[in-house]
């Protein structure tokens, strides 16, 4: 669609934009919130009004001011400032901060709007998620550190040699067998298979605690980070999630595990939607990103015959308003995770996993490290072979001088050493000579296998997916809300109004 950011030709969404085409919509088409999967309080890409910047760099003085460290809550805040000082506080435009639940509301708000902007980083403690574990590391690589030393893995493919100084040591009178003077050795490196190696960083992520130990056993063993939460994960968790995607520079998939209920339908797309506003705010918009529900979904339900727990009556009326909606969509009652065994939810998450994993990368360095090997090996025998002569006469010249003084040892082991003294210099310079040759060597090797990853799974499987154009990720969106008959009208109204 022209003339609107996302469409494809790689635009930026911001709030300003979000707000110029809700004005072009017709009235009782929701405005702003028509082009907003959550709530307009709640979605990052309406924060970064002034206010919301002076109330964010608020809260970060009264932190600063108040010295507090990663992990106080908000709540832990609100007492200290509205009942433990001696003096009144004020807020971002003056008033008073009192013990009242406007103000506890201010500071809450003034707290998102920090995280949001990116102002605070992770450290605040929302309680609603736990430190995410990380199995899945990147390949981090110490270089040798000099010529002939021990070789560590690498995926930069490359190879080392050096002389066995003790069989290039000339005799002395104690005595010792004349050495062989062998041909260095060479052996190539860069070819140690390492899972950070797969071509797609995996993350589980889960509401809550369920199956710990198995799904914990899971990762560890596929190298894959594990991400525990207790409702919705607040934003500084999507961020360093985004920071590691970063980091690896690979196409990374976030499986989500939540519950089959009002909540459940919100919560990966409140993920999605954080994942989604921190591409856009920091330009990363190509990142090649993906949300992957993988349960409780409701094929689940129907083949695994997943129990249906009724609703309770809720207190407030737009959480009963929620619990309706989603009932006349999706049928009576919700399931928990917990209905799924540990044992088969572990199962059903490794198996997603290997959908992502290229199961052949393992034996395709092992394959490439002995077809590098075999071409230096033959490399090195060719060099060998100009060396042969010379390396037998100086056997030969260092045998019969040591053979001569066996018998004589410590009393002439000086008359020994002045009688090697051309060997000593043919040694050096033979050795300088071989070195030489050997820098000569053809160091080109088989590059490193990279693991090829195919994209299992068809666009519309994917919740949430980096790559989409902004309406079309709206789309996905209202899809799992049950409301995509409501964005078909309002991108009727979008093209609309950029044709008039």
């Amino acid at each position: 669609m022209r003339g609107v950011p996302g469409d494809g030709q790689g635009g930026k969404m911001n709030r300003e934009e979000l707000r110029r085409l809700a004005a072009g919509l017709p009235r009782g088409l929701g405005g702003e919130g028509a082009l907003l999967p959550l709530a307009k309080t709640n979605d990052p890409f309406m924060v970064g009004a002034e206010i919301h910047w002076a109330m964010a760099l608020w809260f970060k003085r009264l932190w600063e001011e108040f010295g507090y460290e990663r992990g106080k809550h908000v709540r832990d805040i609100h007492y200290d400032v509205a009942t433990r000082l001696s003096y009144t506080y004020a807020k971002h435009d003056g008033t008073p901060y009192l013990h009242t639940k406007a103000c506890y509301t201010h500071l809450q708000s003034a707290a998102k709007y920090a995280r949001h902007l990116g102002i605070m980083g992770d450290v605040l403690d929302d309680k609603r998620s736990n430190p995410v574990k990380i199995f899945a590391k990147p390949r981090r690589v110490e270089q040798p550190g000099g010529f002939g030393l021990g070789i560590l893995p690498s995926s930069t493919p490359g190879f080392s040699t050096g002389f066995v100084e003790d069989e290039w040591m000339m005799p002395r009178v104690h005595i010792t067998p004349p050495p062989e003077f062998p041909f260095p050795e060479a052996q190539v490196h860069g070819y140690d298979y390492d899972a950070s190696d797969q071509p797609v960083h995996i993350e589980v992520w889960v509401e809550k605690t369920k199956a710990e130990a198995e799904l914990e056993r899971v990762c560890l063993l596929n190298d894959v980070n594990l991400q525990w939460g207790s409702g919705t994960f607040g934003i500084e968790v999507a961020r360093g999630f985004v920071n590691r995607v970063r980091e690896w520079g690979k196409p990374a998939r976030l499986i989500y595990l939540c519950d089959y209920d009002p909540a459940g339908m919100q919560m990966p797309v409140s993920v999605g939607r954080q994942i989604e506003f921190i591409m856009h705010q920091t330009g990363e918009i190509g990142l090649d990103v993906r949300v992957d529900v993988l349960g409780i979904t409701t094929k689940q339900i129907t083949d695994m015959v997943l129990p249906r727990k009724p609703f309770e009556e809720q207190e407030h009326k737009w959480a009963q308003t929620r619990a309706d909606n989603f009932e006349k969509r999706l049928g009576e009652g919700g399931t928990e995770l917990n209905a799924i065994g540990d044992s088969e939810l572990g199962t059903i998450v490794e198996d997603r996993i290997r959908e992502y994993r290229d199961e052949g990368l393992r034996d395709a360095v092992r394959l490439a490290r002995g077809e590098a090997q075999e071409g230096l090996d033959r490399a090195v025998a060719e060099a060998q072979e100009e060396f042969s002569d010379e390396l037998e006469g100086l056997r030969e010249e260092v045998d019969a001088v040591a053979e001569r003084y066996r018998l004589l040892a410590e009393k002439l082991n000086g008359r020994m050493a002045r009688e090697l003294e051309s060997a000593s210099e043919k040694r050096i310079s033979l050795r300088g000579r071989i070195r030489d040759r050997l820098d000569e060597v053809d160091d080109t090797l088989p590059d490193y296998p990279e693991g090829e990853f195919t994209e299992p799974f068809k666009d519309d499987h994917y919740l949430f997916d980096a790559t989409r154009p902004y309406l079309d990720q709206m789309r996905h969106y209202r899809r799992r809300q049950g409301r995509e008959g409501e964005w078909d009208l309002v991108t009727k109204a979008l093209e609309e109004a950029a044709t008039a």
